[in-house]
């Protein structure tokens, strides 16, 4: 596929994310002639508070988030395969083992540019640019579109037990909230500053914006920062002890927490490999960080300190 790069950048700069290298595959020494091209590359290179454990083969394309479904233990993962912007049905689902071998590599097609996914029941929520696409998992097909007004640039969601779905408008400040088969806009304000990354739970909604982690009362929508001078927020994820872990899209992750400085604990820019929207197996201590150009979704081991 051959990316328009002016034309994204251009987004990135719109939405104020950060960085953003082409990226490359990662530089290790590991032999791969003997895997067929669905399996995973194991790897064993530590990191401050990660050790890398696998990567998939770079048949992946243009990974941007990746989600865990506990139930059915699978990873799905969001693949652009175009511009984050663009409509042109190019866009589908991976399922991935928790080995890293790539089982489908495209499940469920028919999608533009798919980001962020959360599973209530047996239905699998994603965010498709100006749509909520709802897909049965059974079958992986999909079988609701709901258009969202005024938005323009959908990106992560998160769901709360009873099924209600928050969703994360990044160019319109805004987050939506999908509830009884309608999609409403519950929450505009400017001061949401590019909204991303999203968790729910416990009567907040916890938002990743440009520069700090916000708190969300959902009963009042009153908010305010959680934790500041995070830096940009796109994948969130809670690990314990008051611990969160946050990418920045350009290839950097951390650990940040209310009460530390943020802890610098992955950097690939040094070799042009992003990090997207990731997910967290808080019983497995593993990390999923999807790569974005380069193709790949790579597994790490978590330590807590």
């Amino acid at each position: 596929m051959k990316f328009n790069y002016p034309y994204y950048y251009s987004i990135l700069l719109l939405l104020l994310m950060l960085g953003g290298c082409i990226s490359d595959e990662f530089d290790n020494d590991t032999k791969t002639t003997e895997l067929t091209e669905d399996e995973a590359v194991p790897n064993t290179t530590k990191k401050s508070g990660l050790t890398e454990k696998w990567a998939t083969p770079n048949s992946l394309k243009t990974p941007e988030s990746i989600f865990y479904d506990k139930r059915r233990n699978s990873l799905y993962v969001s693949n652009i395969n175009g511009q984050p912007a663009d409509i042109d049905s190019n866009g589908f689902i991976s399922k991935v083992a928790l080995s890293g071998k790539i089982n489908t590599l495209k499940w469920v097609v028919g999608l533009n540019a798919p980001k962020g996914m959360g599973v209530y029941k047996n239905r699998l929520y994603v965010t498709d640019i100006t749509d909520l696409v709802v897909i049965d998992i059974d079958s992986g097909t999909i079988i609701e579109r709901h258009h969202v007004s005024g938005a323009s640039f959908l990106n992560d969601i998160a769901i709360t037990k009873k099924g209600t779905v928050y969703i994360s408008g990044m160019a319109s400040n805004t987050i939506y909230r999908f509830q009884d088969s309608i999609v409403t806009a519950w929450l505009s304000d400017e001061k949401l500053n590019n909204p991303n990354g999203l968790i729910v739970e416990a009567g907040e909604l916890l938002v990743g914006s440009k520069n700090a982690l916000l708190s969300i009362d959902l009963s009042d929508k009153s908010f305010m920062p959680f934790i500041k001078n995070t830096g940009g927020i796109d994948g969130l994820k809670e690990v314990g002890k008051g611990f969160f872990i946050i990418t920045d899209w350009s290839g950097i992750a951390y650990f940040i927490h209310p009460d530390f400085p943020r802890k610098k604990i992955l950097d690939t820019t040094p070799n042009r490999i992003n990090a997207a929207d990731i997910e967290y197996i808080s019983s497995k201590k593993l990390l999923f960080i999807p790569t974005f150009f380069d193709n790949r979704v790579v597994a790490y081991d978590v330590e807590v300190k």
